[in-house]
């Protein structure tokens, strides 16, 4: 008995660390939207810019997925929803970072541009109404 309100117990410490970052969000200032869907061990974003629509499907445990022209992973750290893409042969190597604010109101997107190195870029979305 002991050993199961032990394990569970971790159990709700570990999930409380996962943000859940389900919801339709919006870029301030700009035109872009991502709408992300967590279930489990796995998460869909779709992201939107103009008219372009592109969404990724993977498990949050760091096994790498398929996408066209190159792969993902995806896992947490902490509080944080870490990403790395890597596209055609790793010539093209992205890490994004995923947090919420305090009051759950906005997501904050950390993009570091690995390879070719670059500028690291920080995108504030604010929760849609409804989401």
């Amino acid at each position: 008995m002991r050993i199961a309100v032990f394990f569970g117990g971790l159990a709700l410490a570990f999930a409380a660390e996962h943000p859940l970052l389900t919801g339709a969000w919006e870029a301030t200032g700009a035109a872009g939207k991502i709408e992300i869907q967590q279930a489990g061990d796995s998460i869909q974003i779709t992201e939107t810019e103009h008219d372009k629509h592109t969404t990724f499907e993977c498990n949050t445990v760091g096994k790498t997925c398929k996408i066209k022209g190159g792969e993902i992973s995806f896992w947490y750290n902490g509080e944080k929803l870490v990403m790395i893409e890597s596209m055609r042969g790793s010539t093209r190597v992205t890490e994004k970072r995923w947090s919420l604010s305090q009051d759950g109101k906005t997501l904050n997107l950390e993009v570091v541009h690995i390879a070719p190195a670059g500028s690291s870029e920080k995108i504030a979305y604010n929760r849609r109404n409804g989401s």
